[in-house]
């Protein structure tokens, strides 16, 4: 890969890692209505039926990776992402995600997470071409 594309490869990263680590910037997110921040590690995104869920920041690694753990009524949870440039000179943006959820409400929850989270990563995916 030239040096040309890895600076704008470096670039890109850096703007997703920007968009998705600075919490009072969700717009870009149309799942998130409001969001209140509690301080530097810990805020509460608001649902489109005002429903919050709490996250605190576990780890945040510039242009690297970002950790975070949730909890609301329905469950907890971690969200990691992790930002690293291919040999090809694309993006790689790994997403992990992993759920802790209470008996009966699992399918739904389940369903609920699957359609909200094809709509995030199609917004994630908007950022870079932004």
């Amino acid at each position: 890969m030239q040096l040309e594309d890895q600076v704008e490869l470096e670039k890109k990263i850096a703007k997703v890692y920007e968009q998705l680590t600075t919490y009072t910037s969700y717009q870009w997110n149309l799942g998130v209505k409001k969001v209140d921040a509690l301080d530097a590690k810990h805020y509460l995104a608001y649902n489109e039926k005002g429903v919050p869920t709490y996250f605190e920041v576990k780890k945040k690694v510039k242009n690297k990776i970002y950790e975070l753990y949730f909890t609301n009524q329905v469950g907890e949870g971690t969200l990691t992402y992790q930002f690293q440039s291919s040999a090809e000179g694309t993006t790689i943006l790994q997403i992990g995600l992993t759920l802790q959820i209470e008996g009966h409400a699992y399918l739904w929850f389940q369903n609920k997470v699957k359609r909200k989270w094809k709509r995030f990563l199609e917004n994630v995916k908007q950022i870079e071409k932004d």
